[in-house]
């Protein structure tokens, strides 16, 4: 059973308890009761029906309190044919007969203490509310009581007025249906501002709050940063939340790299190059960051969430810009300007980024702008394959020969160089990390062309692709490791020649020699040698005498000198030799000479000859026709002398004691006969003839012991 109910039922009760009691205590229902009331105990009153007129009670009545009920329920009495309520003196209720309204007396004031006695419990209930619970027990209590309709009806006056004004209080809370209005902020702003919470409500209102889930003392304007939870209650409970976040902080930087897309050194960048640029955060923002490089224009930058290489999201952004140093007004050597702006979060804290900014790495970073192009510091060529006598390396090569080409820049290179040798591309040059150079080995072949190694070295650029120069022979700049000389070809003599230069010295035959005679082996070459050459001089039985040629500066030849001593065992006849073992600069070896390789028609070959010459046969004849081995004056008479070998010069023929001179030749097969033949003189005395043949005498200057008759090998003539 409701409430109203129960109410209803409590009122009936009442009324029905009053009618007996008026009935009791008013038996005679003649009375008439539309006079004055009466009171319980016989007394009259000047009360008036209640019709909204003023009541006739006195002042002293009207304070009376003693008719003060502990129900604030109005007690009624009971009428003839109706009811009605009248006041006594002491506040009862009477009854007219007809069941009109009695009127009130002086002192009949519990109409107005009933509804003060239940304003009274609607405030206590209303001041001590707790939930809206207690609000609808307050709101059905009003209805039970009626206790508006009840202050309605009372009688205009100032006590009717004042009740009203306090039951209009409480209706105003009870009445209030309305949520408190909240302004200076709306649900789910973010802000970076400080938040001034206004509420606007027809009754008094509790505000509560929270800053990231902690309850804190509601203050405003609110300063701090975090999420906020406000809620405002009206005394009726009607309550209205706002949920908002102050975020006054810009958005945090995990990283950003900026780096040469292009190449391989990312710190270094030039025109034409793609330049990247690329920001983390670990939150989105509401805007499109852009990007600006130098005073170029600005461009948006693209954006996404990503996961790459970690497990926790990103939200990356990323550009990539063509560099134009003159568009963007870059400097050589300067770093490259880059400016982010419009990184926005929620609450429009806007994050700029500038170089300040960037990541330095071990290969990304600062980026420097580089127009210039790379330059040549040195430049030199040498044989890596030998060096010389001072241990320098040599700067001729032969075939088979290593050349370095080495070229030192004052900065690295991105794009190796290209090398050509002789016109001809050879390869990509590698770089050397000891050397700090970029070096390349060629390897000289015999089809590479004699003389100056020419080279070119092109294609080559920085990391920024800026291109050098191409750098032939006339930038070579080292002072010793300078040009390089392509010799192939084994140096081949130009002349060579052997002679006695003890006969050369008197006048004889250069090309004979015989013991102790001083020898001379020469040769010549078209140019300097490195290794001077060898002779290897061959004896008897197996002799070799090795000797080494000296370079003579005045002659231009290489030569050799010894003498023809037993320590030689030279055999008999052309001295044989081998030259050998003689180089040129690049380390061509060139060919053995012997000693049919002379050249010189003065100087073609040495015969050595340590014998004198030996006499084969010894002949007399005369030109008598009878016998020819007599003579008379005027007979022709000759003597022949037939040696192993020509002589040095004519024998001397002494016959007769007169001397001759050999007039008669023959030289053939190894025969060579030296005659003496004239006309025996009519004066010549009868008898044996004598002779004597002197100076015989070999080319080598070899003495043959002289011939006289007792050699002749028959019969001397005789006269």
């Amino acid at each position: 059973m409701d409430k109203k109910k129960i109410a209803l039922i409590v009122v009936v009760l009442f009324l029905l308890i009053g009618l007996g009691s008026f009935v009791f205590a008013n038996p005679d229902q003649d009375n008439d009761l539309e006079g004055p009331g009466v009171s319980e105990d016989g007394g009259s009153g000047d009360g008036e029906v209640i019709d909204g007129t003023e009541p006739t009670a006195t002042p002293e009545e009207e304070n009376d309190d003693s008719a003060t009920e502990t129900d604030p329920i109005t007690t009624y009495g009971n009428g003839g044919n109706g009811t009605g309520t009248g006041a006594g003196n002491n506040g009862t209720t009477g009854a007219g007969n007809d069941g009109t309204t009695g009127g009130v007396g002086n002192t009949d004031m519990s109409q107005y203490d009933d509804a003060r006695r239940i304003i009274e419990e609607l405030e206590n209930r209303v001041n001590s509310m707790q939930s809206k619970d207690d609000s609808n027990d307050a709101v059905d209590y009003r209805t039970d009581t009626d206790i508006i309709d009840m202050v309605n009806n009372l009688p205009d006056g100032t006590v009717k007025d004042e009740l009203k004004d306090r039951l209009d209080a409480i209706n105003k809370v009870l009445d209030d249906t309305t949520a408190p209005v909240i302004t200076g902020i709306n649900n789910n702003d973010v802000t970076k501002e400080n938040v001034t919470i206004n509420v606007t409500d027809d009754n008094d209102v509790t505000i509560t709050a929270t800053l990231d889930g902690e309850e804190i003392e509601f203050t405003t304007p609110l300063t701090l940063e975090g999420h906020y939870v406000v809620t405002v209650t009206d005394k009726n409970f009607n309550s209205t939340t706002v949920e908002f976040t102050i975020d006054k902080t810009p958005i945090a930087l995990d990283w950003l790299y900026v780096l040469n897309n292009s190449g391989t050194d990312y710190k270094v960048i030039g025109d034409g190059q793609k330049l990247y640029v690329e920001l983390v955060f670990s939150e989105e923002f509401t805007s499109t960051p852009m990007i600006q490089i130098g005073n170029a224009e600005v461009v948006e930058m693209s954006c996404h969430w990503t996961d790459w290489q970690t497990e926790k999201q990103y939200f990356k952004c990323d550009a990539t810009i063509t560099i134009d140093g003159s568009t963007m007004g870059l400097e050589n050597g300067k770093e490259v300007p880059v400016k982010v702006t419009n990184v926005l979060d929620a609450a429009e804290n806007e994050t700029v980024l500038t170089n300040e900014n960037i990541t330095e790495t071990e290969k990304y970073g600062h980026v420097i702008y580089d127009k210039q192009a790379p330059e040549m510091e040195v430049l030199r060529l040498t044989n890596v394959s030998r060096k010389d006598e001072n241990g320098a390396w040599l700067q001729v090569a032969k075939a088979g020969d290593i050349v370095r080409v080495i070229v030192q820049f004052n900065e690295n290179l991105a794009t190796l160089p290209t090398l050509k040798v002789n016109g001809t591309e050879v390869g990509v040059m590698k770089y050397d990390s000891n050397m700090q150079s970029y070096t390349y080995d060629y390897k000289v072949t015999g089809n590479d062309v004699n003389g100056v190694m020419q080279i070119e070295i092109s294609n080559y650029a920085d990391a920024a692709g800026n291109v050098g120069v191409t750098l032939t022979n006339k930038d070579i700049n080292h002072d010793t490791q300078n040009q390089v000389v392509i010799d192939t070809v084994a140096p081949e003599y130009a002349a060579m020649g052997i002679f006695n230069w003890t006969n050369d010295n008197d006048g004889t035959d250069r090309t004979y020699a015989t013991k102790d005679e001083h020898i001379r082996l020469y040769v010549s070459f078209p140019e300097m040698l490195a290794t001077n050459p060898k002779v290897d001089i061959y004896g008897m039985d197996g002799k070799v005498t090795t000797l080494d040629l000296s370079y003579s500066e005045a002659a231009k030849f290489y030569f050799v000198e010894f003498d023809t001593t037993d320590e030689f065992a030279l055999p008999e006849g052309k001295i044989n030799f081998k030259v050998y073992g003689y180089a040129d600069e690049a380390g061509n070896v060139g060919a053995d000479l012997t000693q049919d390789m002379t050249t010189s028609k003065e100087y073609p070959y040495v015969i050595y000859d340590s014998v004198a010459p030996v006499k084969t046969n010894l002949l007399f004849h005369s030109s008598n026709a009878n016998n020819n081995q007599l003579a008379k004056p005027g007979d022709y008479f000759g003597v022949y002398l037939t040696v192993n070998e020509e002589l040095k010069e004519n024998p001397t023929f002494v016959i007769n004691g007169v001397e001759y001179q050999a007039n008669q030749f023959y030289h053939a097969d190894g025969v060579h006969q030296y005659s003496a033949v004239y006309e025996i003189p009519a004066n010549t005395p009868a008898g044996e003839m004598t002779f004597t043949i002197s100076n015989i005498v070999d080319k080598a200057g070899n003495v043959m012991a002289d011939v006289t008759n007792e050699n002749a090998d028959e019969g001397v003539n005789t006269i």
